[in-house]
């Protein structure tokens, strides 16, 4: 398994990831921290806690570099941007929930 950042050949990079063998803990827990990355780094914006924020940018890059995900880099910069707009406009929790559940 290499880390390559490479957007051009990223559906060369997605086949060679699924050849990967990957045992099954792990895809479990690569795929959570796909999901639970951006909420990381959102909390740790919010609370002003921008070690944690970077650690968990750091890794989200490392996920995109493991499979070539889109959505590893897109989500957390998502992410980012409406927990700004949160902590700029001060929206309602319910809100926001409602609108990243949709």
């Amino acid at each position: 398994m290499n880390l390559n950042y490479v957007m051009a050949n990223i559906y060369e990079l997605r086949a060679e990831a699924g050849m990967y063998d990957i045992p099954n803990i792990v895809k479990y827990v690569y795929s959570n921290s796909l999901l639970i990355n951006p909420f990381m780094m959102a909390y740790g914006y919010l609370r002003e806690k921008y070690p944690m924020c970077l650690w968990f940018a750091f890794m989200a890059l490392l996920n995109f570099g493991v499979d070539a995900s889109k959505s590893a880099l897109f989500f957390p910069c998502l992410f980012i941007i409406f927990s700004f707009v949160y902590k700029k406009q001060k929206i309602d929790y319910t809100i926001l929930l409602l609108f990243f559940l949709c």
